[in-house]
């Protein structure tokens, strides 16, 4: 869980390796909502906007692979579009 660790622990795997989580995120001001959440720095449960996570992952992703990984005609540039043809896709909307 992102933002958990609140002082240094130190786990040992065995005895030649030791794991050492620390808190260490520092945020930048100019870092968007959306790829804060993208860089797994925040539980996504906690976003009043989850829209804004989705529309950083499209500007990052080629607009032809998305249309071939979802298997969906072009949505142009519309978030909401996007989104609702991929919960159609994997039959998340209902009739009403």
């Amino acid at each position: 869980r992102p933002g958990f660790t609140t002082n240094l622990q130190e786990v040992v795997l065995d005895k030649n390796i030791r794991l050492i989580d620390s808190p260490g995120v520092v945020f930048d001001d100019t870092i968007t909502t959306g790829d804060v959440l993208l860089r797994n720095c925040v539980d996504p449960d906690t976003l009043p906007d989850p829209i804004a996570a989705i529309a950083s992952l499209i500007e990052r992703c080629q607009h032809d692979s998305l249309l071939l990984t979802y298997e969906i005609p072009d949505f142009g540039t519309s978030v909401d579009l996007f989104l609702g043809m991929v919960a159609k896709k994997f039959g998340k909307v209902g009739k009403g």
